[in-house]
């Protein structure tokens, strides 16, 4: 669980008042006090200005007769009357002598109370003034009576006693100002306390009071703001508990309707923490949650296959790199417990800008799916049922293929997986055409376990095909089907062939030879039934305008059924790949300026050197960028047009780029090559882009010969 935030230290208003007075009183008596000693100070120091600058000029005075008669001992009495001053630690006289232009200037007295000399001074015919911290120097002009300038009186006097006074004025200053402020600090907070402080406590209380869901009485009067708040207070109270009460309504009918359906509810925070709320069905199903809150250990409880899932699902969540709804959608399962079957579901609880809370909703779907079984077995059957009556001999001819396929898959544990890969694909392409759609999506979701996990079917996965295989046999056995053994179908130019050679006196073995051969297929009726396959497969993929065209030569040919059957059961894979990868819709074609019905072409020669079986069709032709790519992704060699159309032929490689229930595997073409090589033949490729596509399968003359192959080979051609 998420450990609750820290308690936050909370500082009173009434503290907070208080500091924000003393602050402020504090920098309106500094400001204060800063200002009023300045003017003091300046006060103090211009008041010794004025009395330094009469000191020097009456200095000036005493020494215009002794500058005038060049009387040194007379100018140094003068200055020793500056000594009288106590403020006076320096006095000086000096007189101009304009004879000589390097030293103007000529010292003809001086006095001192300290060590302290000051610089020669400049002339100026006024009193000049120079201030420091400790002391002040003046130096006045001497001017004798005709008001030429003889010299310069200079005096300087110490500042002790203006410094002492102006640090007790500053003392007494600040002294005075700090105890206005605390007074002023104290009356503003007691008055604050009084009027605002006290109030809103009583506020603050009553909001606790009302956050733990007592009863709240404010009682607060007033025509300020704080009376306002009050007011505005005890509103929001009454209407706190109104919507209370009709949230606790809705909420008790809420638990009415969640505990009195059928499906279960709950919901499930960002970080995977399940509110506390759920339907009460989901207890009844799985039982209660436990301690653990986190949704991933609730499903890895109840259904442990889609644990896996759902936690990838989150996590695609918190990437917020597809849209959610997308992934909320993919991560809904179907799982089993306790014998029935249910699903989830998975949806946002929010606009869709930001993932919030997510609802997910749990069904049982165990009458759906039994009454879905009901429904596809009785489509199966119909479908089985059509199959019948319109070709009873191919339909005995796929019970016998899928029955060895079956066995295969079942009970060859040994066999290694690509095998077993192609006779799974083989077995859902024959289902596929008789549309047997049980095995069709089993055997497909089988593949697609099996590439992922680079693996054979599972134990569990043989039982499936084959428990789905017996209901088709089982379902063939109900309808009391059995092919016409005792009938045997001639026609025209059976008897006409036959009234030839007995008119001709031919031998008599090749004449029995001939009618032995009656009990075998005729090729026409095989074509037949493979362009009725070739209209199927194009109405599954909505290309419904095709046009199958069929050439036999001899016309008279008929082909052992037991050697053939396993050539017809792979070339269900060319027939998937011709209508699917090859033949173009009528939008397609139209934009390549075709005509808009798809051509496919049928045949079956035989003569004095084998059998020829072809398909071809007008469509897009082979996509070999799409194959080379594939094939280089798989290390395969790809650099000569031999190579390149091996690759064709290789397992997981296909032009398409996902894979379906028709085709896309890039299984279906290794088998037909396996099985064509186990008979002693070849195939031929031709292609060009957007004209079309044929393939040639050329087999040795024996294949018009009645002879079984070994088991060992029946099973291996699969």
């Amino acid at each position: 669980m998420t450990p609750s935030p820290p308690a936050r230290r909370t500082v009173s208003v009434g503290t907070r008042l208080a500091g924000a007075t003393v602050a402020v009183l504090a920098v309106a008596m500094g400001i204060a006090y800063v200002q009023v000693s300045a003017h003091e100070r300046e006060s103090l120091l211009a008041a010794k200005e004025d009395a330094g600058t009469i000191v020097a000029r009456l200095f000036a005075a005493g020494l215009v007769a002794p500058m005038t008669f060049s009387d040194d001992r007379s100018a140094q009495e003068q200055a020793s009357l500056l000594m009288t001053d106590d403020d006076a630690i320096y006095g000086a006289a000096w007189s101009i002598d304009g004879e000589n232009a390097d030293r103007p200037l000529r010292k003809v007295a001086e006095v001192r109370r300290s060590d302290f000399t000051p610089p020669t001074p400049q002339v100026r015919p006024w009193a000049h003034v120079e201030r420091g911290r400790q002391r002040m120097m003046v130096e006045a002009p001497v001017v004798d009576a005709t008001g030429k300038l003889t010299g310069v009186a200079q005096v300087v006097l110490s500042l002790d006693k203006e410094n002492a006074a102006i640090a007790a004025l500053e003392r007494r200053t600040l002294g005075g100002a700090a105890a206005l402020a605390v007074g002023v600090a104290v009356l503003l907070v007691a008055l604050t306390r009084a009027l605002i402080v006290r109030r809103l406590a009583r506020l603050a209380d009553a909001a606790k009071r009302l956050e733990e869901g007592q009863s709240v009485d404010v009682g607060i009067d007033g025509s300020d703001e704080v009376g306002a708040l009050a007011r505005a207070f005890s509103t929001m109270t009454e209407a706190i508990a109104t919507r209370e009460k009709r949230i606790s309504e809705r909420n008790r009918d809420m638990r009415l309707v969640l505990d009195n359906v059928a499906e279960g509810f709950l919901t499930v925070a960002r970080d995977g923490t399940m509110c506390d709320e759920r339907s009460r069905i989901l207890d009844e199903w799985f039982g209660p949650p436990g301690e653990s809150k986190l949704f991933f250990d609730y499903v890895a409880r109840v259904a442990p296959d889609a644990e896996p899932w759902v936690r990838l699902g989150w996590a695609s969540l918190e990437d917020d790199f597809m849209p959610i709804e997308l992934v909320l959608d993919q991560m809904g399962r179907r799982f089993e417990r306790d014998g029935r079957s249910y699903e989830m579901e998975f949806r946002a609880i929010d606009d869709g800008s930001a993932l919030g809370l997510i609802l997910v909703v749990v069904r049982d779907i165990t009458e759906r799916i039994e009454r879905e079984r009901a429904e596809q077995g009785q489509r199966e059957a119909t479908a089985v049922f059509r199959r019948i009556l319109a070709d009873r001999v191919g339909f005995d001819e796929f019970a016998r293929e899928g029955s060895a396929l079956v066995d295969a898959i079942v009970h060859d544990d040994g066999a290694p997986p690509a095998q077993v890969m192609r006779a799974i694909h083989t077995l859902k392409g024959i289902a596929g055409i008789f549309e047997i759609d049980s095995i069709v999506r089993f055997c497909h979701e089988v593949e697609q376990r099996m590439l992922e996990d680079k693996g054979g079917p599972t134990a569990a996965e043989r039982a499936q095909i084959g428990a789905l295989w017996s209901a088709v046999r089982d379902l063939r056995e109900e309808l009391d089907v059995r092919a016409p053994v005792d009938q045997i179908e001639l026609g025209r130019d059976d008897q006409e062939r036959l009234l030839a050679e007995l008119e001709g006196g031919v031998d008599r073995a090749a004449l029995a030879e001939f009618v032995r051969s009656w009990t075998e297929e005729r090729a026409s009726a095989r074509l037949d039934r493979v362009a009725g396959q070739l209209r199927g497969i194009a109405r599954r993929l909505g290309k419904d305008d095709v046009e199958i065209r069929v050439q036999i030569s001899p016309t008279g040919l008929r082909l052992p059924s037991e050697r053939w059957a396993p050539i017809w059961a792979a070339f269900s894979h060319v027939l998937r790949n011709t209508i699917d990868h090859g033949v173009e819709t009528t939008a397609e074609r139209k934009a390549a300026g075709k005509r808009g019905v798809g051509v496919v072409s049928l045949s079956l020669l035989a003569d004095e050197r084998g059998v020829e079986l072809s398909i071809a069709d007008d469509g897009r032709g082979v996509a070999w960028d799409r194959i080379r790519a594939r094939a280089s992704a798989l290390g395969l060699p790809v650099a000569t047009d031999e190579e390149l159309e091996d690759a064709l032929f290789a397992d997981a490689v296909s032009s398409k780029e996902a894979a379906t229930e028709i085709s896309g595997r890039g299984v279906g073409m290794g088998a037909v090559r396996q099985v064509v090589h186990a008979h002693g033949g070849s195939i031929a490729l031709s292609t060009t882009a957007g004209r079309g596509t044929c393939f040639r399968f050329q087999f040795p003359r024996g294949m018009l010969i009645r002879r079984s192959l070994k088991p060992a080979a029946l099973r291996e051609a699969v």
